[in-house]
């Protein structure tokens, strides 16, 4: 495997980026999966609204909105997980056992403010307690929402237009009659 793995959909971008494993004191760190991004791709209305109530009111403590924020962004991110397993040589695995987990949802999905690091710089998901692999190398995983292109507006040629005037002065001829006017 190469170190980057992209799968697109759709709906949303999958980066899939293989780990380095260099700091053996921090094996405990890179033992989980750490999925960054699955708050602004699966629930970016979720996101405006937290993000608009606290440049509103900053003081109060939006609680709700973030545990909105974060379940919707949650179900669309085991969703996308189990459609990655079919695309790739994928198995979610608890090392610590060794035993193969079946599929997504069969371990915990937790939202970290600290998922990247100790300061809160790279919120994300952590997949708790178990490693996604790919090819047998740990990953990380970053989402983003597809931008689709837009679909080219069709030229309204001088034609159309006076067909479209035709059939107006057609319909108001018949309104009028209708009316006694």
């Amino acid at each position: 495997m190469s170190d980057r793995v992209e799968i697109k959909t759709p709906e949303w971008t999958a980066t899939l980026i293989k780990r380095s494993n260099e700091h053996d004191e921090r094996k405990r760190y890179y033992s989980a999966t750490r999925v960054y991004d699955a708050e602004n791709t699966f629930a970016p209305r979720e996101v405006q609204a937290y993000n608009d109530a606290i440049i509103a009111d900053p003081d109060t403590d939006h609680r709700a909105l973030l545990r909105a924020l974060t379940t919707q962004a949650r179900v669309g991110l085991l969703d996308a997980l189990n459609a990655l397993v079919p695309r790739l040589d994928v198995t979610f695995r608890d090392w610590t056992t060794g035993l193969a987990l079946p599929s997504v949802g069969t371990f915990k999905i937790k939202f970290s403010r600290k998922a990247g690091c100790s300061c809160g710089c790279s919120p994300g998901f952590i997949v708790d307690g178990d490693t996604l692999r790919v090819d047998g190398e740990p990953v990380d995983v970053w989402f983003s929402a597809t931008k689709l292109e837009p679909k080219p507006v069709p030229e309204i040629t001088k034609k159309d237009l006076a067909q479209a005037v035709f059939h107006s002065l057609v319909e108001l001829d018949q309104i009028k009659q209708e009316l006694g006017v």
